[in-house]
């Protein structure tokens, strides 16, 4: 049975996939070869989706801290968007392009696809999640284009429809001003030109009277609650143990799909606040002893004193954040971390070893183990 576009066959080898990932992780180490007493199981470090509850709960704290930083410190509200393609997009997998004409390929196809329309060539199930990121990327330069000082964060997520063609649902936090909110309206129906982005079926009459359609709605409570429902069905029930994944999460598998996408935060200063940078500052919080990150994050976001300056290139690695309100700089390195503390005109320096990074730190498994752990659980992965 074919569902999600996903057969029984392409799920068995996206279950097999996952499983193999999962027992190199449950059957790998990395030791310190200056300290042989101390050993990292992989899998409690990997931040897998579908492995480690570990990504959950970061993503979780992410969104709360969108959604505190926009709405709670900047008064933003939230625009919930969902971008869904024409249904002659079922026909056009297959090849078939006769209910398509060139006007409408130049609006809703990016460059580099528009060859498969002249070659009558099928479009792929990625191709037409390229073909979504387009409209929402158009419609988001538009906007920015128009609005040039607004601080423009979202969230995004793709979800496959019954017949595995995708659509987009995003979150945007925008400024509550009526004639934003109308150009918002304008080129949505411009940029994302479906007819059930615009259609009010099943919506309430407060949302009709306020011009809402299932692709643009205003009036969606607790929208982070909302958002968060279309991601985490789409992973694994990572609290049960039986290891099995449906034909929903294969299809982000098979076809590679990214499950989220968000924009990066900036700070005052306008740097980027990327997620290798959010996770170093959150374990250094959390060390300091701080609970609630968001708190931390709304005075680093805003304070004029505070600034990032990253490196991320594998060869290097470097990370240096200045923490204005909390008197601290912190350097990451491949080497070390220097957290330098300015106290009373005194200046405290601390350096701690990098865990992952360093090369003192060897991968080993043995591949028997490996082995008899996958059969192991071979029986209980793969669904019948």
């Amino acid at each position: 049975m074919i569902k999600y576009g996903i057969s029984d066959y392409d799920l068995y080898l996206c279950q097999t996939k996952l499983l193999k990932s999962f027992t190199f992780q449950a059957c790998s180490k990395l030791q310190d070869i200056s300290n042989q007493d101390y050993i990292l199981k992989l899998k409690d470090i990997s931040y897998n989706a579908n492995i480690n509850i570990k990504y959950s709960y970061e993503l979780l704290n992410i969104i709360n801290s969108y959604n505190d930083f926009n709405i709670t410190l900047h008064s933003n509200i939230p625009l919930f968007i969902t971008i869904t393609l024409d249904g002659c997009y079922r026909r056009m997998v297959k090849g078939d392009y006769s209910e398509f004409n060139e006007t409408r390929l130049k609006k809703e196809f990016p460059k580099h696809l528009r060859h498969k329309y002249y070659l009558e060539l099928p479009l792929t199930i990625k191709e037409c999640y390229e073909i979504l990121n387009y409209q929402h990327k158009k419609m988001r330069d538009r906007y920015l284009n128009k609005y040039k000082d607004v601080k423009h964060d979202f969230i995004k997520v793709p979800e496959p429809h019954k017949n595995g063609i995708p659509h987009i649902h995003a979150l945007w936090f925008i400024p509550n001003d009526k004639s934003l909110i109308k150009y918002l309206k304008k080129i949505f129906k411009e940029c994302c030109p479906a007819p059930q982005n615009h259609s009010q079926k099943g919506l309430t009459i407060d949302q009709k009277r306020n011009k809402e359609t299932q692709g643009f709605q205003l009036s969606v409570s607790n929208s982070t609650g909302y958002i968060v429902k279309y991601i985490f069905k789409t992973f694994r029930n990572i609290h049960k143990n039986d290891f099995k994944i449906n034909k929903l999460n294969a299809w982000y598998i098979h076809h590679k799909i990214r499950r989220l996408t968000r924009s990066h935060i900036k700070t005052y200063n306008n740097y980027n606040f990327s997620l290798g940078v959010y996770r170093k500052l959150r374990g250094f919080l959390y060390s300091l002893g701080y609970k609630n990150i968001s708190l931390v994050l709304w005075e680093f976001f805003n304070d004029e004193n505070c600034f990032i300056k990253y490196n991320l290139n594998p060869k290097k690695g470097e990370i240096f954040i200045n923490l204005g309100l909390r008197f601290v700089d912190i350097y990451y390195t491949k080497k070390e971390t220097i957290i330098i503390k300015y106290l009373n005109n005194e200046k405290t320096i601390i350096k701690e070893k990098q865990v992952i990074k360093n090369k003192t730190y060897v991968l080993s498994y043995d591949k028997d183990t490996l082995n008899y752990t996958y059969k192991l659980y071979y029986e209980d992965f793969i669904s019948a």
